[in-house]
C-alpha cells in the first residue's frame, strides 16, 4: 500500500533537451524560423560555397607561382588542415548550439568590445571573395576578347579590376537585402546554372 501511495505522489519532471538547457543559459529560447525547403537550404550552400566556380577559377593562380606540385600537395595539406578546423568547429557547435552559427561563435569568443567586428570578418569569408575576384578577372578577360584580342585590346589596369570587383560585392549586396523567397529561388537557379550552365 505504501508503495502505491509512494508512487501516486511521484510528479513526473518534464524531460529537457540539453542543447534547449544550454541556449536558456545563453539567455536564448529554443526557436528557428525555417523560411527554406531542403531543397533550397541545399541551394544556398551549393552556391555559397561555388564549388564548380571558385576552384577552377583559381587554378591559373597555383599553376602559375606554384606549378603541378604545390598543386598536388597543396590540396593534401589543405585538406589535412581543414579537417582540423572542421574538428575544432565541431566543438565549439557543441559549447554555442545557436542558429547564428559561425556568426555568434565568432562574437562569443571575441569577447563584447570586438564581437561586432568579429562576426563582420566571419561573414565576409575569403571563400565567396576569391569567387567575385576571379568573376572581376573573367569580365576583364571578356573586355580584352571583344575589343580586339590580344592584338591592342583594352587591357584593365589592376585599379579597373578593383573597381569591377567592388561593383560586383555592392550587386551582391543588393542582392542579398532582397526577401528569402526570391533568394530561394536565386540560390535554385544558381544551383542550376553550376551544375548544367559549365559543362
Amino acid at each position: 500500500m505504501a508503495v502505491s501511495r509512494h508512487s501516486e505522489l511521484e510528479v513526473e519532471l518534464p524531460v529537457v533537451d540539453p542543447d534547449q538547457a544550454r541556449l536558456q543559459q545563453l539567455g536564448y529560447r529554443q526557436e528557428l524560423k525555417r523560411g527554406l525547403s531542403v531543397v533550397s537550404n541545399f541551394a544556398f550552400s551549393f552556391s555559397l560555397i561555388s564549388v564548380l566556380t571558385g576552384v577552377t577559377t583559381t587554378y591559373n593562380t597555383g599553376l602559375r607561382y606554384g606549378g603541378p606540385a604545390s598543386m598536388t600537395l597543396g590540396w593534401l595539406v589543405v585538406a589535412a588542415f581543414n579537417g582540423c578546423v572542421a574538428l575544432s568547429m565541431a566543438e565549439i557547435c557543441s559549447a554555442y548550439p545557436t542558429s547564428g552559427g559561425l556568426y555568434y561563435w565568432s562574437a562569443k569568443l571575441a569577447g563584447k568590445d570586438r564581437a561586432p567586428f568579429a562576426s563582420w570578418i566571419t561573414g565576409c569569408g575569403l571563400g565567396p571573395q576569391a569567387s567575385n575576384f576571379s568573376l572581376a578577372q573573367l569580365i576583364q578577360v571578356m573586355i580584352v576578347l571583344g575589343t580586339g584580342g590580344g592584338n591592342g585590346g583594352y587591357l584593365a589596369s589592376k585599379y579597373v579590376v578593383l573597381a569591377i570587383y567592388g561593383a560586383i560585392l555592392i550587386l551582391l549586396g543588393l542582392i542579398n537585402s532582397l526577401p528569402i523567397q526570391r533568394l530561394s529561388w536565386l540560390g535554385k537557379l544558381g544551383v542550376f546554372w553550376n551544375t548544367t550552365g559549365t559543362h
